[in-house]
């Protein structure tokens, strides 16, 4: 996931900043994607979550294997938080 202003905020506000930003889109998308299930199913029982991993690319890390563990790891977390949420990978 990215967002077009996360250079810009990373730079001006840190990493910190550019995960929380990440988050918010995060559960925007949470949000919009359990009002489309649940139009989908017609109002059926159908679990209308999801949950997301964020991690941002600080220039330390080169690797896109790094990347993806932490996002993945972030992922897992929300899961185990009770899943229908968005949690961010700790700034390096």
């Amino acid at each position: 996931m990215d967002s077009d202003a996360l250079k810009h905020v990373n730079g001006r506000r840190g990493h910190a900043a550019g995960n929380d930003l990440l988050v918010a889109l995060a559960n925007t998308i949470r949000e919009r994607v359990s009002a489309a299930a649940y139009a989908a199913s017609g109002g059926a029982g159908v679990e209308r979550s999801v949950s997301v991993g964020v991690a941002t690319h600080p220039r330390s890390e080169t690797k896109a294997d790094q990347l993806f563990q932490r996002a993945d790891e972030a992922l897992y977390r929300a899961k185990h938080a009770g899943k229908n949420t968005a949690v961010a990978a700790p700034s390096l």
